[in-house]
């Protein structure tokens, strides 16, 4: 995910850009309490975070520079079908 000059961004907006979550669901993760920011666990709705410079975590699961939990759990694949 790319932002001008490492510019800050709402954490909700980080989570559905980097296709973690869709922004509405990312509002429920964070006042959930189920995502942290280095290492804080993040409640507030409007936390900005700088990509690429602060590591975010969905349920303990940190994510990668592409933004997609480095974890495979929860990975669908699609079948063929006629």
């Amino acid at each position: 995910m790319e932002t001008p000059r490492g510019e800050a961004v709402r954490l909700q907006k980080y989570l559905s850009r980097a296709g973690i979550a869709s922004r509405r669901e990312g509002e429920r993760l964070i006042t959930e309490g189920r995502v942290s920011v280095d290492g804080q666990v993040v409640t507030e709705l409007g936390t900005r975070v700088v990509p690429g410079r602060q590591v975010v975590c969905v349920n303990g699961i940190p994510d990668d520079a592409q933004g997609r939990p480095r974890a495979t759990h929860g990975v669908r694949a699609a079948a063929d079908r006629p």
